[in-house]
């Protein structure tokens, strides 16, 4: 099964996002909440700054608003919570291959409910939370099933 398409987002300097949605699309792809960023994959808000340690990058990244607009983005250490290098702009990827939408959340929860041996799995999806193991639980949770052979012309 492929993931979903256009899961990616790009962040500029002097660019607009809405911080709350913007830490809700990263809790949505795989990224955990946390007091402070410490491991690849984690994300932590201080009124209008957003530390987030992508996926893909060495080191995590903080981007500072002032309301809406993106004023500075930029790498820093997680020893000393001190700014690195400054950026123009960062691409987000999600923290995880597969993410579950709302719709696949729902369905998944209520598949797992029914079997006891789920329980731990259950819970963590109620809480909207990726685990390892979880792409192999993809034929629970997938509402729309596409393969490679999809892209392939006929």
């Amino acid at each position: 099964m492929l993931p979903p398409e256009n899961d990616a987002r790009h962040l500029a300097l002097g660019g607009e996002i809405d911080r709350d949605e913007f830490v809700r699309w990263l809790v949505d792809h795989g990224y955990r909440r946390e007091p402070q960023v410490e491991h690849r994959g984690e994300v932590a808000v201080r009124g209008d700054i957003i530390d987030v340690w992508l996926s893909h990058l060495e080191t995590p990244v903080r981007i500072e608003l002032f309301g809406d607009d993106i004023e500075r983005i930029a790498t820093f250490d997680i020893q000393t919570q001190r700014s690195l290098e400054k950026l123009s702009d960062v691409p987000v990827l999600p923290a995880r291959e597969w993410r579950l939408t709302a719709d696949q959340r729902t369905a998944a929860t209520a598949a797992v409910a029914s079997h006891p041996f789920a329980r731990e799995i259950f819970e963590q999806l109620a809480e909207g939370e990726s685990f390892d193991g979880m792409e192999g639980w993809l034929s629970w949770f997938a509402t729309q099933r596409r393969t490679l052979l999809d892209l392939v012309p006929a």
